[in-house]
């Protein structure tokens, strides 16, 4: 979803953009790409598979909300940025839930 927005109709309204803002929503962009791929990675991480949950330590760090003044407030793709943001802090409350003493 998060890139087929970027990919599609938000590549158009982009291009759009002054320089400043163009590099403000790539880099919101990239930064997305970045949480997903950290949580999805955690949560394959094979040594969560044994029998009791031994959830390793999570790499994520919370993230302030998207500023109202960025580019993409409004937009879906701040939608998508503002949900990135919540799965990170998801994947941070779930690993804590679970660490070892």
């Amino acid at each position: 979803m998060a890139r087929g927005w970027f990919d599609g109709p938000g590549l158009a309204w982009r291009e759009s953009l002054g320089p400043a803002a163009r590099a403000a929503v790539a880099t919101e962009g990239l930064a997305i790409t970045s949480r997903l791929m950290v949580v999805m990675s955690w949560l394959l991480n094979a040594a969560h598979a044994g029998r009791e949950p031994r959830v390793q330590r999570f790499a994520g760090s919370p993230e302030e909300p998207l500023p109202a003044n960025h580019p993409l407030a409004g937009t879906p793709g701040g939608a998508i940025a503002a949900k990135s943001r919540e799965l990170l802090a998801r994947a941070t409350t779930i690993a804590s839930l679970f660490q070892e003493p």
